[in-house]
């Protein structure tokens, strides 16, 4: 999911990208990174769409996608903290 935003020239598009897929504003703090990924991921688990094949690899998809932004985010974060 990349959801367009207007950018200042001081965002990284990677990094808004990331933030895009949690669906959160750039700049956003780690702890509610944290909080907004995992009720993503308990939204979209695999395991809540076990009786549909389809649905199931979709959600492996995007969780695998919000696994990887929420790594590459909280990276960022914690190397841009004071």
């Amino acid at each position: 999911y990349q959801q367009q935003c207007p950018r200042t020239k001081s965002e990284d598009p990677v990094i808004a990208g990331y933030y895009a897929n949690l669906e959160l504003p750039y700049g956003t703090d780690l702890e509610t990174v944290r909080k907004t990924w995992k009720k993503l991921i308990s939204k979209y688990h695999p395991d809540k769409h076990s009786s549909d094949p389809e649905k199931q690899r979709l959600a492996t998809e995007l969780t695998k996608g919000l696994n990887h932004a929420y790594r590459e985010l909280e990276k960022h974060l914690k190397n841009h903290s004071i």
